[in-house]
């Protein structure tokens, strides 16, 4: 089974403020990468892309990797 994290694009500023949050969830809110990863799928996640000079991206991947390696673990203990 498969497990499917998505980053969205790139988001406009240098930094998050509550202003460019609300106008990323607005311009992302139907995006192709939101549609593929809803946030019902058990083996999948949603990420919000970086900023636009990539700042949030590793969190982003981080948080990927973890959702990935929690999920394995999860499957391994059903099947023990």
């Amino acid at each position: 089974m498969a497990i499917l994290v998505g980053i969205d694009g790139t988001g406009g500023g240098h930094f998050r403020t509550d202003a460019r949050e609300k106008r990323y969830d607005a311009d992302f809110a139907n995006s192709f990468v939101r549609r593929l990863c809803p946030e019902s799928r058990i083996d999948g996640k949603y990420f919000r892309g970086p900023v636009s000079l990539g700042g949030g991206l590793v969190d982003a991947v981080d948080r990927g990797f973890e959702l990935g390696v929690a999920t394995l673990e999860r499957r391994a203990n059903l099947t023990e």
